[in-house]
């Protein structure tokens, strides 16, 4: 707000528009806190809470890089194939990462 007095502007600061974008800051910031919690809590029940197996570390898994490469043994009628309740089975590398 501008006010005028001898000829001189003087502004002045309105408080109470300070104190809404506080509170707009606070309730942006309970908002994003709430969808990390929503995001987390959905992860979570989407993986069932069980832990993924990671690729195994020995000579077999060790050039394993593609999909291709893990159901050339674990695809439909193969050694090691995978039960039937296993998720998406051409999308391996989503979930099994690489042990270090």
């Amino acid at each position: 707000m501008v006010i005028e007095k001898c000829g001189i502007l003087h502004f002045v600061q309105n408080d109470k528009k300070s104190k809404t974008s506080k509170d707009a800051m606070k309730n942006n910031l309970g908002i994003v806190a709430f969808a990390i919690v929503v995001i987390a809590a959905l992860f979570f029940v989407s993986s069932g809470g069980k832990k993924v197996p990671g690729i195994p570390v020995d000579v077999i898994h060790n050039e394993v890089s593609t999909n291709a490469g893990c159901l050339a043994c674990h695809g439909p009628g193969k050694r090691a194939q995978l039960k039937p309740n296993h998720p998406p089975k051409e999308e391996c590398l989503i979930c099994h990462k690489q042990r270090q």
